[in-house]
Protein backbone atom coordinates (compact mmCIF):
# COMPACT_ATOMS: atom_id res chain seq x y z
CA UNK A 1 0.00 0.00 0.00
CA UNK A 2 2.46 2.37 0.57
CA UNK A 3 3.81 2.41 -2.86
CA UNK A 4 -0.08 2.63 -3.94
CA UNK A 5 0.16 5.51 -1.83
CA UNK A 6 3.38 7.27 -3.08
CA UNK A 7 2.01 6.87 -6.61
CA UNK A 8 -1.39 8.41 -6.08
CA UNK A 9 0.60 11.26 -4.32
CA UNK A 10 2.91 11.60 -7.56
CA UNK A 11 0.02 11.28 -9.65
CA UNK A 12 -1.88 14.19 -7.61
CA UNK A 13 1.34 16.33 -7.92
CA UNK A 14 1.80 15.65 -11.57
CA UNK A 15 -1.84 16.49 -12.37
CA UNK A 16 -2.41 19.70 -10.46
CA UNK A 17 1.12 21.09 -11.84
CA UNK A 18 0.16 20.23 -15.21
CA UNK A 19 -3.73 20.97 -15.07
CA UNK A 20 -4.71 17.58 -16.26
CA UNK A 21 -7.04 15.01 -14.90
CA UNK A 22 -6.30 13.04 -12.30
CA UNK A 23 -9.34 10.26 -13.08
CA UNK A 24 -7.85 9.90 -16.35
CA UNK A 25 -4.56 10.09 -15.38
CA UNK A 26 -5.31 6.71 -12.81
CA UNK A 27 -7.69 5.06 -15.42
CA UNK A 28 -4.49 4.92 -18.03
CA UNK A 29 -2.35 3.74 -15.00
CA UNK A 30 -4.47 1.44 -14.28
CA UNK A 31 -5.31 0.17 -17.97
CA UNK A 32 -1.21 -0.27 -18.05
CA UNK A 33 -1.18 -2.87 -14.82
CA UNK A 34 -4.32 -5.00 -16.69
CA UNK A 35 -2.22 -5.21 -19.91
CA UNK A 36 0.75 -6.12 -18.05
CA UNK A 37 -0.50 -8.66 -16.77
CA UNK A 38 -2.48 -10.44 -19.91
CA UNK A 39 -5.89 -8.50 -19.54
CA UNK A 40 -7.03 -6.75 -22.94
CA UNK A 41 -10.79 -4.33 -22.77
CA UNK A 42 -14.10 -6.20 -25.27
CA UNK A 43 -16.96 -5.09 -25.92
CA UNK A 44 -20.09 -7.42 -26.06
CA UNK A 45 -23.87 -6.94 -27.33
CA UNK A 46 -25.84 -9.24 -24.68
CA UNK A 47 -29.34 -9.93 -24.35
CA UNK A 48 -30.13 -6.90 -22.25
CA UNK A 49 -27.01 -4.44 -22.53
CA UNK A 50 -23.76 -3.50 -24.30
CA UNK A 51 -21.33 -4.92 -21.87
CA UNK A 52 -17.98 -3.49 -21.95
CA UNK A 53 -15.02 -6.19 -19.90
CA UNK A 54 -11.72 -7.20 -19.65
CA UNK A 55 -10.04 -10.50 -19.67
CA UNK A 56 -7.23 -12.68 -19.84
CA UNK A 57 -4.42 -14.05 -18.52
CA UNK A 58 -3.39 -17.62 -18.22
CA UNK A 59 -5.83 -19.30 -21.12
CA UNK A 60 -5.29 -23.01 -19.20
CA UNK A 61 -6.16 -21.70 -15.48
CA UNK A 62 -9.59 -21.83 -14.26
CA UNK A 63 -12.22 -18.68 -14.47
CA UNK A 64 -11.64 -15.90 -12.21
CA UNK A 65 -15.21 -13.97 -12.60
CA UNK A 66 -14.64 -10.76 -10.89
CA UNK A 67 -18.46 -8.55 -9.75
CA UNK A 68 -17.47 -4.97 -9.39
CA UNK A 69 -19.69 -2.83 -6.82
CA UNK A 70 -20.94 0.69 -6.49
CA UNK A 71 -18.51 3.14 -6.93
CA UNK A 72 -16.26 1.75 -9.54
CA UNK A 73 -16.46 -0.05 -12.40
CA UNK A 74 -13.95 -3.12 -13.59
CA UNK A 75 -10.97 -1.25 -13.51
CA UNK A 76 -10.83 0.87 -10.75
CA UNK A 77 -12.20 -2.01 -8.86
CA UNK A 78 -9.81 -4.71 -9.02
CA UNK A 79 -7.03 -3.22 -9.83
CA UNK A 80 -5.07 -5.19 -6.49
CA UNK A 81 -6.14 -8.81 -8.33
CA UNK A 82 -4.98 -7.82 -11.87
CA UNK A 83 -2.30 -9.86 -11.13
CA UNK A 84 -4.23 -13.21 -10.37
CA UNK A 85 -4.05 -13.62 -14.17
CA UNK A 86 -1.24 -15.14 -13.70
CA UNK A 87 -2.50 -18.21 -12.79
CA UNK A 88 -6.01 -17.87 -13.86
CA UNK A 89 -8.38 -16.55 -16.62
CA UNK A 90 -9.65 -13.62 -15.63
CA UNK A 91 -13.21 -11.80 -16.48
CA UNK A 92 -14.15 -8.58 -15.08
CA UNK A 93 -17.32 -6.94 -16.64
CA UNK A 94 -18.73 -3.30 -15.91
CA UNK A 95 -21.87 -4.14 -15.22
CA UNK A 96 -25.33 -2.51 -16.19
CA UNK A 97 -25.30 1.53 -16.32
CA UNK A 98 -21.49 1.29 -14.58
CA UNK A 99 -18.01 2.35 -16.72
CA UNK A 100 -18.82 1.59 -20.49
CA UNK A 101 -21.67 -0.79 -19.93
CA UNK A 102 -25.50 -0.01 -20.22
CA UNK A 103 -28.61 -2.32 -20.41
CA UNK A 104 -31.11 -2.01 -23.55
CA UNK A 105 -34.35 -2.59 -21.01
CA UNK A 106 -36.47 -0.97 -18.51
CA UNK A 107 -34.92 -3.71 -15.67
CA UNK A 108 -32.86 -2.53 -12.95
CA UNK A 109 -33.03 -5.58 -10.65
CA UNK A 110 -30.17 -7.37 -9.51
CA UNK A 111 -31.39 -10.64 -10.94
CA UNK A 112 -30.98 -8.66 -14.54
CA UNK A 113 -26.93 -8.08 -13.84
CA UNK A 114 -27.39 -11.76 -13.53
CA UNK A 115 -29.15 -12.61 -16.53
CA UNK A 116 -25.91 -10.57 -18.26
CA UNK A 117 -23.24 -11.62 -16.70
CA UNK A 118 -24.24 -15.39 -17.14
CA UNK A 119 -25.00 -14.41 -20.91
CA UNK A 120 -21.28 -12.86 -21.29
CA UNK A 121 -19.91 -15.84 -19.27
CA UNK A 122 -21.85 -18.20 -22.44
CA UNK A 123 -20.21 -15.07 -24.82
CA UNK A 124 -16.61 -16.44 -23.62
CA UNK A 125 -17.92 -20.45 -23.95
CA UNK A 126 -17.27 -21.00 -20.25
CA UNK A 127 -20.00 -23.30 -18.05
CA UNK A 128 -18.69 -22.58 -15.12
CA UNK A 129 -16.21 -19.71 -12.99
CA UNK A 130 -15.28 -18.66 -9.21
CA UNK A 131 -17.06 -15.50 -8.79
CA UNK A 132 -16.01 -13.20 -7.04
CA UNK A 133 -18.60 -9.90 -5.84
CA UNK A 134 -18.07 -7.30 -3.63
CA UNK A 135 -20.67 -4.85 -2.20
CA UNK A 136 -23.83 -4.84 -4.86
CA UNK A 137 -21.38 -6.96 -7.04
CA UNK A 138 -22.50 -9.62 -4.00
CA UNK A 139 -25.96 -9.07 -4.88
CA UNK A 140 -25.74 -10.07 -7.90
CA UNK A 141 -23.10 -12.96 -7.31
CA UNK A 142 -26.18 -13.89 -5.07
CA UNK A 143 -28.85 -14.18 -8.00
CA UNK A 144 -26.54 -15.94 -10.19
CA UNK A 145 -26.26 -18.98 -7.18
CA UNK A 146 -30.38 -18.37 -7.40
CA UNK A 147 -30.48 -18.27 -11.14
CA UNK A 148 -27.39 -19.77 -12.41
CA UNK A 149 -26.19 -22.20 -10.38
CA UNK A 150 -24.58 -24.53 -12.74
CA UNK A 151 -22.28 -21.65 -13.67
CA UNK A 152 -20.90 -20.78 -10.41
CA UNK A 153 -17.83 -22.96 -9.18
CA UNK A 154 -16.97 -21.23 -6.07
CA UNK A 155 -18.45 -17.99 -4.29
CA UNK A 156 -16.64 -15.63 -2.64
CA UNK A 157 -19.06 -12.81 -1.04
CA UNK A 158 -16.93 -9.59 -0.39
CA UNK A 159 -18.43 -6.87 2.73
CA UNK A 160 -21.94 -8.22 0.64
CA UNK A 161 -24.46 -9.16 3.58
CA UNK A 162 -27.08 -10.52 0.23
CA UNK A 163 -30.16 -12.05 1.61
CA UNK A 164 -29.42 -11.55 4.95
CA UNK A 165 -29.57 -7.46 5.18
CA UNK A 166 -33.38 -6.45 6.32
CA UNK A 167 -34.65 -3.08 6.59
CA UNK A 168 -33.86 -2.87 10.04
CA UNK A 169 -29.76 -3.22 9.02
CA UNK A 170 -30.74 -0.78 6.72
CA UNK A 171 -31.81 2.20 9.28
CA UNK A 172 -29.34 1.21 11.16
CA UNK A 173 -26.59 1.94 8.59
CA UNK A 174 -27.97 5.07 8.14
CA UNK A 175 -28.00 6.42 11.94
CA UNK A 176 -24.52 5.00 11.88
CA UNK A 177 -23.25 7.04 9.16
CA UNK A 178 -25.51 10.07 9.74
CA UNK A 179 -27.34 9.43 6.11
CA UNK A 180 -30.74 9.86 5.17
CA UNK A 181 -30.21 7.06 2.13
CA UNK A 182 -27.79 5.20 1.12
CA UNK A 183 -27.98 6.46 -2.09
CA UNK A 184 -26.28 9.69 -0.73
CA UNK A 185 -23.36 7.84 0.42
CA UNK A 186 -23.06 5.27 -3.23
CA UNK A 187 -24.57 7.80 -5.51
CA UNK A 188 -22.86 11.12 -4.77
CA UNK A 189 -24.53 14.36 -4.96
CA UNK A 190 -21.28 16.53 -5.02
CA UNK A 191 -17.56 16.59 -5.11
CA UNK A 192 -17.87 16.12 -1.02
CA UNK A 193 -19.85 13.38 -1.69
CA UNK A 194 -17.12 11.82 -2.93
CA UNK A 195 -14.67 12.40 -0.52
CA UNK A 196 -17.10 10.72 2.04
CA UNK A 197 -17.18 7.99 0.39
CA UNK A 198 -13.79 7.26 0.20
CA UNK A 199 -13.74 8.32 4.05
CA UNK A 200 -16.20 5.52 4.91
CA UNK A 201 -14.80 2.81 2.43
CA UNK A 202 -11.13 3.14 3.69
CA UNK A 203 -9.63 2.54 6.96
CA UNK A 204 -6.95 4.72 5.67
CA UNK A 205 -8.24 7.34 2.94
CA UNK A 206 -5.92 7.85 0.02
CA UNK A 207 -5.61 11.75 -0.02
CA UNK A 208 -8.41 13.07 -2.51
CA UNK A 209 -8.21 16.94 -2.56
CA UNK A 210 -11.17 18.88 -3.57
CA UNK A 211 -9.97 19.69 -7.01
CA UNK A 212 -9.41 15.97 -7.21
CA UNK A 213 -12.58 14.87 -6.12
CA UNK A 214 -14.32 16.94 -8.30
CA UNK A 215 -12.28 15.41 -11.35
CA UNK A 216 -13.52 12.37 -10.18
CA UNK A 217 -16.95 13.45 -9.51
CA UNK A 218 -17.62 14.66 -13.50
CA UNK A 219 -16.20 11.77 -14.63
CA UNK A 220 -17.18 8.70 -12.52
CA UNK A 221 -20.65 10.23 -11.01
CA UNK A 222 -22.55 12.28 -13.22
CA UNK A 223 -23.57 9.36 -15.77
CA UNK A 224 -25.93 6.90 -15.32
CA UNK A 225 -26.81 8.91 -12.02
CA UNK A 226 -30.46 8.37 -12.36
CA UNK A 227 -30.36 4.82 -13.29
CA UNK A 228 -27.76 3.59 -10.01
CA UNK A 229 -30.36 4.85 -7.72
CA UNK A 230 -32.92 2.96 -9.56
CA UNK A 231 -30.88 -0.06 -9.05
CA UNK A 232 -30.43 0.48 -4.85
CA UNK A 233 -34.46 1.22 -4.85
CA UNK A 234 -34.45 -3.11 -5.98
CA UNK A 235 -31.96 -3.66 -3.03
CA UNK A 236 -34.43 -2.16 -0.97
CA UNK A 237 -37.27 -4.02 -2.70
CA UNK A 238 -35.20 -7.02 -1.48
CA UNK A 239 -34.35 -6.30 1.75
CA UNK A 240 -38.52 -5.66 2.41
CA UNK A 241 -39.45 -8.69 0.63
CA UNK A 242 -37.29 -11.37 0.55
CA UNK A 243 -36.68 -14.20 3.42
CA UNK A 244 -33.53 -15.44 3.78
CA UNK A 245 -34.90 -19.56 3.21
CA UNK A 246 -35.82 -18.40 -0.39
CA UNK A 247 -32.50 -18.64 -1.32
CA UNK A 248 -29.74 -21.05 -0.96
CA UNK A 249 -26.10 -21.29 -1.72
CA UNK A 250 -25.58 -24.46 -2.60
CA UNK A 251 -21.39 -24.08 -3.16
CA UNK A 252 -17.93 -23.93 -1.09
CA UNK A 253 -18.53 -20.38 0.22
CA UNK A 254 -15.90 -18.06 1.42
CA UNK A 255 -17.23 -14.80 3.10
CA UNK A 256 -14.33 -12.63 3.03
CA UNK A 257 -14.79 -8.84 5.25
CA UNK A 258 -13.14 -6.00 6.02
CA UNK A 259 -13.13 -5.85 10.14
CA UNK A 260 -13.99 -1.81 10.32
CA UNK A 261 -16.45 -1.79 7.63
CA UNK A 262 -18.68 1.50 8.88
CA UNK A 263 -21.39 0.09 5.98
CA UNK A 264 -22.00 -3.47 6.80
CA UNK A 265 -20.16 -4.84 9.77
CA UNK A 266 -18.78 -7.96 10.33
CA UNK A 267 -21.72 -9.29 12.11
CA UNK A 268 -23.50 -9.67 9.41
CA UNK A 269 -20.88 -11.85 7.84
CA UNK A 270 -21.10 -14.27 10.34
CA UNK A 271 -24.83 -13.98 9.72
CA UNK A 272 -24.37 -14.52 6.21
CA UNK A 273 -22.14 -17.61 6.37
CA UNK A 274 -24.54 -19.36 9.25
CA UNK A 275 -27.98 -18.81 6.67
CA UNK A 276 -25.53 -20.35 3.83
CA UNK A 277 -24.31 -23.27 6.18
CA UNK A 278 -21.23 -25.38 6.69
CA UNK A 279 -20.15 -25.22 3.28
CA UNK A 280 -19.20 -21.26 4.16
CA UNK A 281 -16.22 -19.76 6.05
CA UNK A 282 -15.52 -16.27 7.71
CA UNK A 283 -12.44 -14.60 7.33
CA UNK A 284 -12.12 -11.05 8.39
CA UNK A 285 -9.17 -8.71 7.13
CA UNK A 286 -7.41 -6.40 9.94
CA UNK A 287 -7.27 -2.99 9.02
CA UNK A 288 -9.23 -2.44 5.80
CA UNK A 289 -12.96 -1.28 5.67
CA UNK A 290 -15.94 -1.75 2.69
CA UNK A 291 -12.75 -1.99 0.21
CA UNK A 292 -10.63 -5.04 1.61
CA UNK A 293 -9.36 -5.84 -2.15
CA UNK A 294 -7.99 -2.38 -2.89
CA UNK A 295 -6.73 -1.61 0.56
CA UNK A 296 -4.80 -4.85 1.01
CA UNK A 297 -4.46 -6.14 -2.13
CA UNK A 298 -1.98 -8.55 -1.29
CA UNK A 299 -3.54 -10.11 1.93
CA UNK A 300 -7.01 -10.61 -0.47
CA UNK A 301 -5.25 -11.94 -3.10
CA UNK A 302 -3.59 -14.68 -0.71
CA UNK A 303 -6.67 -15.56 1.61
CA UNK A 304 -8.82 -16.12 -2.05
CA UNK A 305 -6.51 -17.56 -3.85
CA UNK A 306 -5.95 -20.24 -0.05
CA UNK A 307 -10.03 -20.71 -0.50
CA UNK A 308 -9.96 -20.59 -4.43
CA UNK A 309 -7.02 -24.01 -4.41
CA UNK A 310 -8.41 -25.68 -1.81
CA UNK A 311 -10.41 -28.91 -1.22
CA UNK A 312 -14.16 -29.37 -3.35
Amino acid sequence: MLVERLTLTSLLLTSAAAGLSFYRAERTRLESRFRRHGLAPYRASLPGGEVHYWAGGNPTGEPLLLVHGFGGDALTGWAGQASLATDRFLIAPDLLWFGQSHGTEDDFSAMRQADVVAALLDHLAIQSADVVGISYGGFVLLELTRHHTERVRRAVFVDSPGHVFTLDDYHDALDRLGLDSVAELVVPEDPAGVQRLMAIGYHRPPPIPMFVARDVYANMFVKWKAQKVRLLDHLLMLAREVEPEDYTVPMRTLVLWGDGDQLFPPTLAHRLATAIGDHARVELMPGTNHAPNLERPLLFNRLLTTFLDGPG
